[in-house]
């Protein structure tokens, strides 16, 4: 801690008379101690919901690769078994396929597949491939 020169001399004279003493300490006040308890509620507060805000689309993404790769999955099962577009698959048809068990929606959501060709979808509402331009 910082002390003043006042106090400095006073623990020079105590070293040199014994009588000398030095109560004037530097410390926070409590108006310091309030303000940087503020500032650090306003981090948390800005930092938690942008945290938040991010696992969720964390999650989005996650689940549409999920997606994504499942839907490789289907052509590329698709086009070995020589199964045409429109004829019905099921995700026990993919799991056999590929001898993995497969992705499961971050969220829970369930992955529904009616049909090649047609992309899969998640039970989760939000969750499901991006539209395509072609």
């Amino acid at each position: 801690m910082w002390l003043g020169t006042r106090c400095l001399k006073k623990m020079k004279k105590k070293a040199i008379d014994g009588t000398g003493s030095c109560p004037q300490l530097r410390a926070f006040t409590l108006f310091e101690v309030i303000l940087l308890i503020a500032v650090f509620g306003l981090l948390v507060g800005v930092a938690v919901p942008n945290k938040i805000r991010a696992d969720q689309n964390a999650d989005v993404n996650r689940c549409r690769a999920n997606l994504e790769n499942l839907e490789f999955a289907v052509r590329k099962w698709a086009a070995k078994e020589d199964v045409t577009d429109g004829s019905s698959v099921t995700l026990q048809d993919i799991q056999r396929f590929t001898g993995k068990e497969l992705p499961r929606c971050p969220l829970g959501g369930e992955y529904i597949l009616v049909s090649v060709g047609e992309p899969p979808r998640c039970s989760t509402a939000g969750h499901g491939l991006l539209e395509r331009n072609e």
